[in-house]
């Protein structure tokens, strides 16, 4: 019930933030009785059956380069939802939007990390011959299919109403402006169901191929909302109440501030433990970058 409940976010229309946060918390409290069920009762007894059998050749299916492509497919239009968003409020880069999502992705990346870990410590090699424990595909696509929306609904509040005396003056004015938001709304709106639909292509070859369990599916979707959750929360608390804006200049700086700290940790959490880093050198690399990024626009954000 949780799963097509957090896929319908970007189909909603346009949701205010903390109704989003609404539909988050019911998604993450449907999918916690979900995994509470498989663990502790698993009536069906379906926690760790795999679909596909891939200890064995012959059960296999036939490699392909469909998923692969599928899934850098999904990639490029996650990124294409990601650059729109940085236009979609006056139709120029707007630094609010480049902050917000610079600070979504090394937020991602930041806690992806602790994933992996919890894959070591559950040790649950259902479907593999390793720690399998938790789906990072579905963790990595859930996150993001919830994160566009919520970004998109938290820069139209930045978006203050047109006065009735300026509407007068400079109505055609405003009716080209208001109709070339919408426009740059509904191309948000279908790159984000583009996101979904080849999502829901690469997600079902995760289970029907016998990559992961149900058990590390729903474990892999519960850490992508949860992480979405708490950037949400992370986000709405630092804003002004009254004008929901990062209108205290130390606002941006302390919250990316926070996401590296928490990064360093994770990090020496990695070498206490003796594991290697999950990224690579061009994916750490990607990582250093939007920190940067999200300093970098955090300190233009607190100058406005």
């Amino acid at each position: 019930l949780s799963l097509p409940l957090s896929l319908a976010l970007p189909l909603t229309g346009q949701m205010s933030p903390s109704s989003h946060r609404s539909l988050l918390l019911l998604s993450v409290l449907l999918l916690s009785l979900a995994a509470f069920e498989l663990v502790s009762v698993d009536r069906f007894g379906v926690k760790d059956y795999c679909l596909t059998d891939r200890s064995n050749p012959a059960t296999i299916p036939p490699s392909s380069t469909a998923s692969f492509i599928l899934f850098y497919t999904t990639c490029v239009f996650i990124g294409l939802g990601f650059i729109s968003l940085c236009f979609l409020v006056d139709g120029k880069l707007s630094h609010l939007a480049l902050y917000y999502c610079s600070l979504a992705v090394a937020w991602y990346m930041t806690v992806y990390p602790v994933l992996v870990l919890l894959k070591k410590i559950l040790a649950d090699s259902s479907c593999s011959q390793h720690a399998n424990s938790i789906s990072g595909h579905f963790n990595f696509h859930l996150y993001y299919i919830a994160t566009l929306p919520y970004l998109s609904s938290l820069l139209l509040t930045h978006v203050h109403p047109i006065s009735s005396d300026f509407r007068a003056r400079f109505g055609v004015q405003v009716g080209v402006l208001e109709g070339s938001r919408r426009t740059r709304l509904f191309l948000q709106k279908l790159l984000r169901l583009v996101v979904i639909v080849t999502a829901i292509a690469t997600l079902s070859r995760t289970y029907l191929y016998g990559y992961h369990s149900l058990l590390q599916i729903v474990y892999g979707s519960l850490f992508g909302l949860i992480s979405q959750l708490v950037f949400v929360f992370a986000t709405i608390v630092s804003r002004d109440s009254k004008t929901q804006e990062l209108t205290r200049p130390v606002n941006a700086v302390t919250l990316t501030s926070s996401v590296v700290a928490i990064g360093v940790v994770v990090g020496l959490a990695h070498v206490y433990l003796g594991q290697p880093s999950p990224y690579s050198s061009i994916e750490g690399g990607f990582y250093l970058l939007t920190v940067a990024v999200a300093f970098f626009t955090a300190s233009l954000v607190a100058r406005q």
